[in-house]
């Protein structure tokens, strides 16, 4: 469990936090999704960074080996979106918004 993350929706967005620790505790990170409705499901898995350059922006590439890749349900569409891992793997991203 040491490589993973777990990540849950709130109404801030999605929470991201290390398996290793607690949903409320001060690892976990918020990704707020940008335009469209919030998500109403998630589910994601780190991918190497490379194979995912097309949906990351020109400041993200190259900036980590491994990225989480997320899928989600906003209600009407399935918006997928990719995040540096740029502390590595079982680190949640930092706290931003997704694209």
């Amino acid at each position: 469990l040491q490589d993973c993350v777990m990540l849950a929706i709130s109404e801030a967005g999605l929470e991201v936090w290390p398996a290793s620790s607690v949903r409320s505790g001060e690892n976990t990170t918020v990704l707020r999704t940008l335009g469209g409705e919030p998500w109403k499901l998630a589910a994601g898995t780190a991918v190497l960074c490379e194979h995912v350059v097309d949906l990351l922006s020109g400041e993200e590439v190259g900036l980590s080996e491994w990225c989480l890749l997320l899928a989600g349900w906003d209600g009407k569409m399935l918006p997928v979106a990719a995040v540096p891992m740029t502390h590595g793997l079982g680190v949640p991203p930092p706290s931003g918004s997704l694209r």
